[in-house]
């Protein structure tokens, strides 16, 4: 879904994006055409198998881009946000991935990506957690980042006990570190069934 120019209040939600096999391909995009996307939520949305490219792409001055309770895996990278663009994200399970959060500067001083608000994720079986190149800031709380000793409040990086990862069942299992350790005493990552 290659999504730009979009007005304030737009939401995809509860959508289920599969199969890009090739570059260039994510499963959204998130940009302007002739005016910057603004105010964008993506919620309740299942993402796998873009293996050279990202499972959400926010870029090029969109601002406020919500990404909320989805399942990405099998990608190169989870959420990416780039080129002075403002995103949060919270309640993603993000697996079997390169990267799980990217901030990431493209054009060269055309300013990093910009995090303002992530917590309650879940970035595991990932080569790297979290990355952030150029000019970006990422925020990132209450969340289990494998591997990664990320400065916030509540981070954590255990095994989130998954009832069958091979599966891909990301469910928590009752003893799951992630269960009641989130902000405010949420479980960590997304609340499943997600997707269409």
């Amino acid at each position: 879904l290659d999504f730009d120019s979009a007005y304030p209040g737009t939401v995809v939600r509860r959508c289920t994006f599969r199969h890009g096999n090739n570059g260039n391909i994510d499963a959204i995009d998130v940009g302007p055409d002739s005016v910057s996307s603004l105010g964008v939520v993506i919620e309740d949305c299942l993402m796998y198998d873009f293996p050279f490219d990202k499972g959400v792409s926010i870029g090029e001055d969109s601002f406020d881009i919500t990404v909320r309770n989805c399942l990405i895996h099998h990608v190169a990278r989870g959420v990416q946000v780039k080129d002075v663009s403002t995103a949060s994200v919270y309640d993603c399970t993000i697996v079997n991935a390169e990267i799980g959060l990217h901030g990431y500067e493209k054009p060269p001083r055309a300013g990093g990506g910009r995090l303002t608000n992530s917590y309650n994720n879940i970035l595991w079986n990932v080569a790297n957690a979290i990355v952030i190149e150029t000019n970006s800031t990422l925020v990132v709380n209450y969340s289990d980042l494998q591997a990664t000793n990320w400065t916030g409040l509540g981070n954590i990086s255990a095994d989130p006990q998954f009832v069958n990862l091979a599966e891909l069942d990301c469910r928590l299992q009752p003893g799951s570190p992630c269960r009641g350790t989130g902000r405010d005493g949420a479980d960590m990552g997304a609340r499943l069934p997600v997707g269409a």
